[in-house]
């Protein structure tokens, strides 16, 4: 993931140069100050968390903030801090991704019995897998606690999706714990106004609607890999909760466009695309708006901040101060 900058114009650039050289050397001088790098380290700490960033720019004066969220979490992951607090007070409207209602369950559960399954004998995903990666398939089965012969109709997308769950689940990540689904049960309870940025239909077809290999290949790369997800999906967390949208995107979004650019695109990219449209039809409207998207979708030249930059927005990241200032301002001229 690239890093957060800010465009200057180039009048500035000699500045920015000083400023660097003044800093580095004001750095230099406190390093062996102990209550100096105790003050820096309180402060990043305070600062540091899952990332927003805020969108201004529009003739209605609208705010939006975007909230990278993790859907998968473990229970009493502390992960809300002031800032995000803040502005879910502040908010009157709140997006998410997808619904999860009861009507919105009963329409994912009827697409995936119409293309979650092979529907013809001698079709089975086992029949298209090497022996090697049947022998995977059969220990991710078990290993989901589910009975042998579980995924043997299954399309590759779907078998991708529920392995890659049941075994996150065992090891204690849960979608009743992700940031998400705590925020849309306390946005109804504040009676926010709820909004989504995609149906259900439009969600699954991301998946439903990929070639058979790029399925296929996708749910190899599962099976391979399915005992590193624990730690993978540690390591995530752990990035998302220091705000470091550089290693999420160079472990995910990056890796994933690399091992699979179709994939990238259905889930990432096109995504983005469509909800930067929706993003940028709300900011006609006023007020101040709080989206709630997945991590993936802030990282990267094709996240949501850099398509808003690219409709003329003004993107930056939000951080919320909370505490004494590491450094205070010195005039240098009193008698200006």
């Amino acid at each position: 993931m690239q890093s957060v900058t800010v465009s200057m114009k180039f009048t500035l650039n000699w500045l920015c140069f000083t400023v660097l050289i003044l800093s580095a050397i004001l750095t230099s001088a406190c390093q062996n100050d102990p209550q100096v790098q105790a003050k820096i380290e309180a402060a990043r700490a305070r600062n540091d968390g899952p990332p927003i960033f805020k969108v201004t720019g529009g003739e209605m004066q609208a705010e939006i903030y975007i909230y990278g969220a993790v859907h998968l979490l473990p229970e009493h992951t502390d992960w809300m801090r002031q800032d995000l607090d803040d502005l879910f007070a502040r908010a009157g409207t709140v997006y998410f991704e997808t619904p999860s209602d009861a009507q919105s369950q009963r329409e994912a559960a009827s697409l995936i019995s119409q293309y979650g399954y092979y529907l013809t004998a001698g079709n089975g995903l086992s029949r298209q897998l090497s022996g090697y990666e049947e022998k995977l398939l059969f220990a991710a089965t078990l290993n989901s606690d589910l009975p042998q012969g579980t995924f043997d109709n299954y399309k590759p997308w779907l078998a991708a999706d529920i392995i890659t769950a049941s075994l996150l689940k065992k090891e204690g990540y849960h979608s009743a714990y992700g940031a998400d689904t705590a925020l849309l049960a306390r946005a109804k309870t504040a009676g926010k106004y709820v909004a989504f940025l995609e149906t259900a239909e439009e969600h699954l077809l991301q998946s439903i609607s990929l070639p058979e290999d790029v399925q296929m290949a996708a749910l190899r790369d599962t099976l391979v890999n399915q005992n590193e997800l624990g730690v993978q999906m540690k390591t995530l967390v752990w990035a998302w909760l220091s705000g470091d949208l550089e290693r999420i995107d160079s472990d995910v979004v990056s890796a994933y466009q690399t091992r699979s650019p179709k994939a990238y695109e259905a889930v990432f990219a096109s995504r983005n695309r469509r909800w930067a449209k929706l993003i940028d039809e709300r900011m006609e409207e006023g007020g101040t708006v709080l989206v709630i998207v997945g991590v993936g979708h802030l990282a990267g030249p094709e996240s949501l901040p850099e398509l808003l930059r690219d409709k003329g927005y003004e993107v930056e990241r939000y951080r919320a101060s909370q505490g004494e200032n590491v450094l205070s301002t010195i005039d240098l001229y009193p008698d200006d």
